[in-house]
């Protein structure tokens, strides 16, 4: 059930290469993996949340998982960008003489928002952009907090139980 948003956008993508679609279809292509992506994410958060024991797997699952959210972000602001081309801008006092934004400019953004960097070259000029920024830059840090102490409680839980059956 998972893999269908994914099949979609697989299968949207190698006919667009053989064929040209209207712009509604290529809305869907991008929606399919914008869902695919967010279910993988929540699928990953549930897996680390359920795992008992910290394992260097649980640590790469937590760093790609963290990653993965700001490639989820990225997907959500090139959608919002498709809607309205005006909801980021260049901060023009910044020195910056791009006339406008690439698809690169908001991987950036996403990962300068979720580790809340921050530089302020690019700007959230919509109000529906300005709050899903404050959104991301708020779960990057209680995404590492949350995931810091679930991991750190697992090693020390595994740590007392290995000094018990010791004793």
């Amino acid at each position: 059930m998972v893999s269908v948003p994914g099949l979609v956008w697989l299968a949207l993508t190698w006919l667009g290469t053989l064929m040209r679609f209207p712009e509604n279809v290529d809305v869907v292509k991008y929606i399919s993996l914008t869902v695919f992506v967010l279910l993988i994410l929540g699928l990953m958060i549930l897996s680390i949340l359920r795992t008992e024991h910290v394992t260097n797997n649980t640590i790469c699952r937590a760093v790609s998982t963290y990653l993965l959210i700001g490639i989820a972000w990225f997907l959500i602001y090139t959608l919002i960008m498709r809607y309205n081309s005006g909801a980021f801008r260049l901060n023009t006092t910044a020195g910056i003489e791009k006339a406008q934004l690439a698809a690169s400019d908001l991987l950036y953004m996403s990962f300068c928002t979720l580790t809340t960097l921050g530089y302020g070259d690019i700007i959230p000029a919509s109000p529906l952009a300005r709050g899903l920024v404050m959104l991301e830059a708020t779960i990057g840090p209680l995404y590492l907090a949350i995931l810091l102490a679930r991991l750190m409680g697992l090693y020390l839980t595994s740590q007392r139980q290995g000094k018990t059956r010791e004793d």
